[in-house]
């Protein structure tokens, strides 16, 4: 009985030492609000009561037979009167505005084109509009006010719109925003149906910056996808198709070329056409490469490579046209251990791509610089291309990796071309998991540089069967 009595009284103390500590933590919280809301216009008429009161009291207990003391009620009463009516007129303009502000905000999310759906911070739908209501097929009075959940995922009518509002449960989700950042753009794909969706959430916040609610807006991008994914099927199967009746030709001009070294005049033609082939030809190979990296068809094979030995076999195969452009190339390199983790072909296809433009875009009797060189940390091989010609101007730079776009001063010198060649490097250098970059000045050169790794790990594309 005694050791019960002993555990007992240990329990009580202990209760009660969480309590009072409990009860302090309360009290401390009280009075760091207090102080924090004592100037807040809302406490107005307390101070005022306060003060009032305080002035009465004093007056009564110094006069207590004096008249005085019904004079100060007269004013304390009107005063009391007045602050009142102040402060009811100013609620009931107040919410008048707060309602208007509501209307309006209602009145704007209800004809955006775009799904919106307002939640709180337990998920409990706050506003949807009627773009929301057709693409989730629910009604407002149906959702407004429901808490959605992971587990909402396993009713139907719910299935759509918990996958949109938790990504991790939706078949596809790749999040194009940086992490951690406001706000947060998330691209969703569904299977049945077939939806492509882009989803930007945002927070909203007090005076204090404290969330009290979150807005999602999701854009439809079914059609649009469904037209981008016929456009590249066509293209597709179009250059498929070319491809092999240019290659016959190219072939035929080059037969024609070889045989006709007697007749001048013939063979002449037979360089235009081999010349016009061999573009017809680049330009089919391009819009096929440019297909495959849309729809992520474009192969890699990463694998141990000298990439000093790489840019030397490029340069070689470059030496003819150098020659024909009277452009001089110098290839220099800075690095005792060439090795990179690369796919050979499309970092092949990136430097003769870049070297290519160096020297058509380049003036007569002008040079290619190649450089080669470690990045300080040592974990990227970085390769710059520098020539002595035409160069870009200044607001056509941050275009210039864009897809179909061309240098207006270089679609004077050079009509035929696709604006492909840049786009597709730039994708190329992106999944090997480097950078490309470019610096011109407007007649005086370009030079376009780009970095690829020197060790496995740092791809973040590659499938873990090739790390």
């Amino acid at each position: 009985m005694k050791d019960f009595l002993k555990v007992a009284v240990k329990i009580v103390k202990k209760e009660l030492k969480s309590h009072f500590v409990i009860q302090g933590l309360y009290m401390k919280e009280f009075f760091k609000n207090f102080s924090k809301y004592a100037r807040s216009p809302n406490l107005f008429l307390f101070w005022e009561f306060s003060i009032l009161g305080i002035a009465v009291s004093i007056v009564y207990i110094a006069f207590p037979k004096s008249a005085i003391f019904l004079y100060i009620w007269i004013v304390v009463f009107f005063s009391l009167l007045a602050a009142f009516l102040k402060t009811s007129i100013e609620r009931v303009l107040y919410k008048d505005q707060i309602i208007i502000q509501n209307e309006n905000l209602s009145s704007l999310i209800d004809h955006l084109d775009d799904a919106v759906v307002l939640y709180d911070k337990d998920f409990k739908i706050i506003i949807i509009n009627p773009a929301a209501e057709r693409l989730f097929s629910l009604s407002k009075k149906m959702i407004e006010g429901t808490r959605i959940g992971p587990a909402s995922v396993k009713n139907k009518q719910l299935k759509l719109l918990t996958e949109t509002l938790f990504p991790s449960l939706a078949p596809g989700a790749r999040q194009t925003s940086e992490t951690g950042t406001w706000p947060n753009i998330i691209e969703l794909s569904f299977e049945n149906p077939r939806l492509e969706l882009t989803t930007i959430l945002n927070r909203i916040t007090n005076k204090d910056g404290a969330v009290i609610e979150f807005m999602k807006v999701i854009r439809d991008k079914t059609r649009e996808f469904s037209l981008l994914k016929t456009k590249n099927e066509f293209i597709d199967v179009a250059a498929h198709q070319l491809r092999t009746p240019l290659t016959a030709i190219h072939w035929t001009f080059e037969g024609i070329v070889n045989a006709s070294e007697t007749y001048p005049e013939i063979q002449q033609l037979a360089r235009e056409g081999l010349g016009v082939s061999e573009r017809s030809l680049k330009i089919t190979n391009d819009l096929l490469d440019a297909s495959k990296i849309e729809d992520g068809r474009f192969g890699y094979n990463f694998q141990k490579t000298n990439i000093i030995n790489l840019i030397n076999t490029v340069v070689k195969e470059m030496s003819g046209i150098a020659k024909e452009y009277s452009v001089r190339i110098t290839n220099s390199s800075e690095i005792q251990q060439p090795d990179v983790f690369i796919d050979e072909n499309s970092i092949g296809m990136v430097l003769f791509n870049l070297i290519d433009n160096a020297i058509r875009y380049n003036t007569k009797n002008g040079e290619v610089f190649i450089t080669t060189q470690r990045t300080l940390d040592e974990k990227f091989v970085k390769i710059s291309i520098k020539d002595t010609g035409v160069g870009i101007q200044e607001d056509e730079l941050p275009k210039i990796f864009e897809k179909l776009h061309r240098g207006s001063n270089i679609i004077r010198m050079e009509p035929n071309g696709t604006g492909l060649g840049l786009y597709i490097a730039k994708n190329i250098i992106k999944r090997h998991g480097g950078e490309m970059g470019v610096e011109s000045t407007l007649n005086r050169g370009s030079a376009f540089w780009f970095t690829i790794p020197t060790e496995k790990g740092l791809n973040p594309f590659r499938s873990p069967d090739q790390l």
